[in-house]
C-alpha cells in the first residue's frame, strides 16, 4: 500500500501552504448587541483611536483595545494580537478586512473581527 493510500497518514498537499494564517467568522458578541465602537481620543498623545478596518495600507498602529467577547480576544492573543502590540497593515478589503504583519508573519482577520480591534497611530510611522 502507497503512503497516498495509507488511511494514517496526512494527505499529500498538491500546492504550498501560504504563509497567511487567517480568522474569520462571526464575532464574538456573548449574546449581546454591541454597537460599532466610536471613535474617541486615545489616552495616549499617540492620537485618536479608529478600528483596525478603518486603517490604511502601511500603516503601522498599536493595538490599543480589543472589543468583544472572550472567545474572539483568545482567538486573537493565541496569534499574538493583544493591547498594546505593534501591527502594520498589509492589505485591507472595502469591506474592511485586513492583512497585517506581525514578528513577520501574515495575520488575515475578517471585517467583524477588525471592525472590533480599535488601534492608535504608531509613534514610530
Amino acid at each position: 500500500m502507497t503512503d497516498a493510500m495509507n488511511s494514517n497518514s496526512a494527505p499529500a498537499l498538491a500546492f504550498p501552504i501560504g504563509a497567511v494564517t487567517f480568522l474569520g467568522g462571526t464575532a464574538d458578541l456573548e449574546g449581546e448587541a454591541i454597537a460599532p465602537p466610536p471613535v474617541s481620543a486615545s489616552p495616549t498623545s499617540a492620537g485618536v483611536q479608529l478600528p483596525l478596518a478603518m486603517t490604511s495600507v502601511g500603516d503601522r498602529v498599536w493595538v490599543a483595545q480589543i472589543r468583544g467577547g472572550r472567545r474572539m480576544a483568545r482567538r486573537l492573543m493565541d496569534v499574538g494580537i493583544v493591547r498594546g502590540v505593534e501591527i502594520t497593515v498589509v492589505s485591507r478589503t472595502a469591506s474592511g478586512s485586513v492583512i497585517v504583519a506581525l514578528s513577520g508573519c501574515r495575520i488575515g482577520l475578517g471585517a467583524g473581527m477588525a471592525h472590533r480591534v480599535a488601534v492608535y497611530p504608531s509613534p514610530h510611522a
